[in-house]
């Protein structure tokens, strides 16, 4: 008795010829499916209270604490806004840290203007301000890594003479 192939609708065979077909294309190419760049207006609040965090952690190794906290601002480029409510809420629970409208005197951090470099990596402009000492600017380093984004410190800025 001779055995006869069984015979596959083209229902059947086309959806699988073209499965293979993408598969072998996407083994092909070296390239990595990358990411859509996220929503950079709703990354700001995110990246701006990753670089408070930092400084806040760094002005509390200086010893730079006192008794009126840091005052604390965003800044666009043109405009000076405070961070949003939960931004200082969180930043709140461990540090003195107030909005810089509600501020008079004292230390002043102002974060931005954002550049950024490109999806998962930006750099933050920023000034520390002090009453009668005067500006200090500064550029942070913020990275974007397994979902989240992480001030990874200062960058050295050359300024010549």
């Amino acid at each position: 008795m001779e055995k006869r192939k069984r015979a596959y609708p083209l229902f059947v065979k086309l959806p699988v010829w073209c499965m293979v077909v993408f598969a072998a294309i996407s083994f092909s190419c070296d390239s990595k499916l990358e990411t859509p760049p996220p929503n950079r207006k709703a990354q700001v609040q995110l990246i701006s209270e990753q670089v408070l965090r930092y400084e806040l952690q760094q002005s509390a190794r200086a010893g730079e604490s006192d008794a009126s906290g840091l005052c604390v601002a965003i800044s666009d480029g043109r405009t000076l806004t405070d961070p949003d409510p939960d931004t200082l809420g969180r930043l709140r629970a461990r540090d003195r840290v107030r909005p810089a409208s509600d501020c008079r005197y004292g230390r002043t951090l102002v974060i931005g203007p954002l550049v950024w470099v490109n999806s998962d990596e930006v750099r933050a402009g920023a000034a520390y301000l002090k009453a009668g000492t005067g500006e200090t600017r500064l550029a942070y380093r913020v990275v974007l890594e397994d979902g989240y984004w992480r001030c990874v410190g200062p960058i050295l800025l050359a300024d010549p003479l």
